[in-house]
């Protein structure tokens, strides 16, 4: 897990150089994604809640983006395979295309990808929850603190 750090100035360009000297620590997120598991749950380190909720926030929203793409190629090949169709009554060229296999496997992937954007952005929500529930806990500790 090598890092490179390190800005030094150069007298040539008057601007700044970036160095690269090797550095053993991790970002913040390498280290909340290594206190992350596979399905999304999280370590009790509350210092990882934000980072954690950030990711999995992104996650979300690049499984939300895949989706959304697919959902919208599905109408682009909907149309293409009715233009197939030619002269036929429009509502026969509808139930046709809805047939054609080509529409059916894309629907069938954004579907797929809908859900797993979905189960995402029920990790984010959760992840939320847990960062506002310890906020709330150590603003209680606080004021609990204060009347004594």
């Amino acid at each position: 897990m090598d890092r490179t750090h390190s800005i030094r100035a150069t007298r040539e360009s008057g601007g700044i150089d970036m160095a690269l000297t090797q550095s053993n620590s991790p970002t913040l997120s390498e280290r909340a994604i290594s206190t992350m598991s596979r399905d999304g749950s999280s370590s009790e380190r509350l210092s990882d809640l934000p980072e954690q909720w950030r990711l999995a926030s992104e996650k979300w929203v690049e499984l939300d983006g895949a989706a959304r793409l697919l959902e919208d190629s599905s109408k682009t090949i909907f149309s293409q395979i009715m233009t197939e169709w030619g002269s036929i009554p429009v509502n026969k060229a509808e139930h046709k295309s809805r047939q054609d296999q080509r529409y059916v496997d894309i629907r069938k992937e954004a579907n797929e990808m809908r859900t797993q954007a979905n189960l995402a952005k029920v990790r984010a929500d959760y992840m939320k929850m847990k960062f506002e529930m310890y906020r709330t806990a150590e603003s209680s500790r606080r004021a609990e603190m204060s009347l004594r």
